[in-house]
């Protein structure tokens, strides 16, 4: 039988290892604030002035919780509730991606370009690079209902769809890009636009883009 002596030394604490455990937890309490921070400034670069509304959205991320929320019109509510599941995303130079964009049309309408920007660096597959291009862009625009462009342009800046003619409702068309550079990238907003009436066009902002090694 133990003596209250021999309990106690027993479960005494090393002091070697009791450093380690708050050195370890030090390191991995600022790792996580490195992240959280780097989180915040990532959303602040497409919403502004809402510091306090995203370390809200991050704290609930973080807690599996819930947000809510509740402001008058044109105060990036829209905007912000993307951003998070944006910001977290994690892709790697060499990286695939099949980018779907859908167009709601209110009207018939002619003279269509629709333009989706990508990261600096970037490929679209699909034009040359032999069969690994035809590979990587297989099964896209199942779900166009038919509406296949007049011209696409593959540019190293930007996909273009052009289309003479488009009917109402909503249509989606696919294309596939190769990430090649590493690094941090802010996207123009995609942009659908009547050709030879300036002022019909639709807008949708894009968040960063952050390509690891």
């Amino acid at each position: 039988m133990a003596t209250p002596a021999q309990d106690l030394r027993t479960a005494s604490i090393n002091p070697v290892e009791a450093v380690a455990d708050r050195d370890e937890s030090a390191e991995r309490f600022a790792r996580a604030n490195e992240i959280a921070t780097r989180f915040v400034a990532n959303i602040e670069s497409v919403v502004y002035g809402k510091r306090e509304e995203v370390k809200l959205v991050l704290t609930a991320l973080v807690c599996g919780g819930h947000v809510l929320l509740e402001d008058v019109p044109g105060t990036a509510k829209t905007v912000l509730a993307p951003e998070p599941q944006i910001a977290c995303s994690s892709e790697g130079r060499g990286d695939l991606w099949r980018v779907t964009l859908t167009v709601d049309a209110d009207n018939d309408m002619s003279g269509v370009a629709l333009t989706d920007h990508i990261p600096a660096g970037a490929r679209i597959m699909g034009d040359g690079d032999g069969r690994d291009s035809a590979i990587a862009s297989l099964g896209e625009n199942r779900e166009s209902r038919g509406m296949w462009p007049t011209h696409v342009e593959r540019s190293f800046s930007a996909f273009r769809a052009y289309y003479a003619v488009l009917p109402k409702g909503r249509f989606t068309i696919d294309y596939t890009l190769r990430l090649n550079n590493a690094g941090n990238f802010a996207l123009p907003p995609t942009r659908v636009e009547a050709m030879y009436a300036p002022d019909v066009f639709g807008e949708v902002p894009n968040g960063r883009v952050t390509v690891g090694e």
